[in-house]
């Protein structure tokens, strides 16, 4: 989520910027593909593990193309404008997800 906070206030962003928000992102992502299954076995035991590995998994398999396809930017676009609408939808996702996690607490 830090990572995608970087880019949509941004009127032009540099290489750097970009490299590091897509660096911010990756760390997050594999961060949360590697915590959350321990954190559901400690959670609800070792009986059904590979249960709750498909689960994530089918998951991931399921949502990155279905993001690929809701927000895909058109042929003849380049630059930052292109990507400010993606980036939007990625903070209220984060925001959303963030608010959730806090409302269970």
């Amino acid at each position: 989520g830090v990572g995608l906070l970087l880019l949509p206030g941004a009127k032009a962003a540099q290489a750097g910027a970009v490299e590091a928000s897509n660096a911010l992102v990756a760390v997050g992502y594999g961060g949360l593909l590697g915590i959350i299954p321990p954190a559901l076995k400690f959670t609800f035991g070792t009986q059904h593990l590979g249960l709750i590995y498909g689960i994530l998994y089918v998951g991931v398999a399921i949502s990155e193309p279905l993001w690929t396809m809701l927000f895909a930017k058109p042929p003849e676009c380049a630059g930052l404008e292109c990507y400010r609408t993606y980036y939007l939808s990625c903070v209220l996702g984060f925001s959303i997800t963030l608010a959730l996690a806090l409302a269970m607490l």
